[in-house]
């Protein structure tokens, strides 16, 4: 039981920073898509 409780209290750390990692990631991507399609462009 005891180990159970702890996995259950660290999780939510992990999960925000596995959140952040995500949203960052895609932050990073879709800047470079748009880098991408603009560059696309002829105008």
């Amino acid at each position: 039981m005891i180990r159970k409780y702890n996995k259950e209290t660290s999780f939510p750390n992990r999960t925000i920073r596995l959140i952040k990692y995500v949203t960052k990631g895609k932050e990073e991507f879709a800047s470079l898509e748009t880098k991408t399609k603009n560059a696309g462009k002829p105008y």
